[in-house]
């Protein structure tokens, strides 16, 4: 993500900017303060240490796809990953919600999600 990157959309406390190649500072902040995700998700202990050049790269090569951070007062708070037009055109697929242990329970993810909706 750049300093110049504008978010793809805003809510009351928070701004979602995409993550593209080259950028991927603050998602690998995130997947390594999330390990408990991808426990959860992938049977793994922590995220692999190129996993989100992997996300952004994946991203970038499908068109519809994207990778987010989500900021809270310029802090990197969570992540989220959707793709537009899949699996129906008039659809959006969720494909990765995740929120920092300190910032979880107070609404972020639901408040994210909203945004994108």
């Amino acid at each position: 993500m750049s300093a110049a990157a504008a978010p793809l959309f805003e809510t009351a406390r928070l701004s979602v900017v995409p993550v593209a190649p080259g950028g991927e500072g603050p998602l690998r902040a995130v997947f390594e303060a999330t390990p408990d995700f991808f426990e959860a998700v992938y049977g793994i202990p922590a995220a692999p240490p190129d996993a989100a050049e992997k996300e952004t790269a994946a991203s970038a090569a499908q068109q519809g796809r994207e990778v987010a951070v989500l900021l809270r007062g310029g802090e990197a708070v969570g992540a989220m990953a959707w793709w537009t037009g899949n699996p129906e055109p008039d659809r959006a697929l969720l494909g990765m919600l995740m929120v920092v242990p300190a910032a979880r329970g107070d609404g972020v993810g639901r408040e994210a999600l909203d945004g994108l909706l």
